[in-house]
């Protein structure tokens, strides 16, 4: 009906340009109606579909910033074995006074997330030089030093956190702080 209506008000123009008797001149168009327009047929929704169930993952240690005068707190192992059920794993560090790398790993435990990182493990420090009969069983790797090595709760060594050098597995030194972070970040999930 639209479409009828468009055309007679064309028609109705054609005359109005055209003085009545006049004949139309041929390069005027002529006027066509346009084809019927059909609707679109109806569109079905899609069927909805539910998601599956997300697997269980443990999620990541949120380290809490640490306060600015904060710093490492360092435990003997009698108190790691005074811990008992309760124990958090352990990062063991293993070092030598007279080490030169050593000496310039130590300045990497007063980084802020270091510090934060801690915080979620119970930290021991250990020299060489001091008797340790219980350091025996964690120098299985060699005598080199300096040396991280994390523990689990039970105190079993965790091979699967090292430094990723592979012939001194447990060295990390303060050009790999990264390294020793996500270390210290994988020891805290247990």
């Amino acid at each position: 009906m639209a479409q009828r209506a468009l055309l007679v008000l064309g028609l109705l123009g054609l005359i109005a340009c055209h003085p009545v008797g006049a004949r139309a001149t041929p390069e005027a168009p002529e006027v066509k109606a346009a084809p019927e327009v059909k609707a679109a047929p109806e569109v079905k929704a899609a069927p909805e579909v539910k998601a599956a169930p997300a697997p269980l993952i443990k999620p990541p240690v949120v380290v809490p910033a640490a306060p600015a005068t904060a710093e490492v707190r360092w435990h003997t192992w009698d108190e790691v074995l005074a811990q008992g059920e309760a124990r958090k794993p352990v990062a063991l560090f293993i070092y030598r006074d007279s080490c030169p790398h050593c000496r310039d790993l130590k300045p990497v435990f007063n980084d802020p997330e270091i510090i934060a990182l801690a915080a979620a493990l119970t930290m021991v420090k250990q020299a060489t030089t001091e008797p340790a009969p219980w350091l025996e069983r964690y120098n299985d790797t060699g005598p080199y030093v300096p040396k991280i090595v994390f523990l689990d709760a039970q105190l079993n060594v965790r091979q699967d956190i090292t430094s990723g050098n592979g012939r001194y597995p447990y060295f990390y030194t303060p050009h790999g702080v990264a390294r020793l972070k996500e270390s210290m970040r994988r020891a805290a999930v247990y």
